[in-house]
């Protein structure tokens, strides 16, 4: 599946970073930004496995004459960042 291929991925590339990490030495802030990335990563794949079924729903509401609203939330994730920044 997708999400199995892409937990490969990631371990694939935890593991490189370790072996590089080992190698030339980094600052432990390397962590933070792959596990962030990791986080944003799977969060979004989330979001496109639901994509499927919300366009049918929409679709099968359209043909009962019905108005539907996609509401698309976000966490503030991005404004967190800029303020943890200044």
């Amino acid at each position: 599946s997708m999400y199995d291929a892409a937990v490969d991925w990631w371990n694939h590339a935890k593991a490189q970073l370790e072996m590089a990490i080992d190698k030339v030495g980094a600052p432990k802030l390397i962590w933070r930004a792959y596990w962030a990335a990791h986080q944003r990563f799977f969060k979004e794949l989330c979001i496109c496995a639901k994509i499927d079924e919300v366009v049918r729903q929409a679709k099968d509401y359209l043909n009962q004459d019905c108005s539907i609203v996609i509401g698309l939330q976000a966490t503030g994730e991005s404004g967190m960042e800029v303020a943890l920044e200044e």
